[in-house]
């Protein structure tokens, strides 16, 4: 049996101006953004340690 999927929403009007003055205003700014090096450095060591193959 085949599931519906919803399509992506589109912005329109003031939300689409909106969105797009913030993101024009600095495309490389990292406010907002998440660092999940820690973690990712935590589950390479977890995984290094393991005696689990995963290639």
């Amino acid at each position: 049996m085949a599931y519906y999927i919803k399509p992506a929403p589109v912005l329109e009007g003031k939300s689409a101006q909106h969105f797009r003055e913030k993101v024009e205003v600095n495309p490389a700014s990292t406010e907002g953004r998440i660092d999940f090096a820690k973690q990712a450095a935590s589950a390479k060591r977890i995984l290094d340690n393991s005696k689990v193959s995963i290639f």
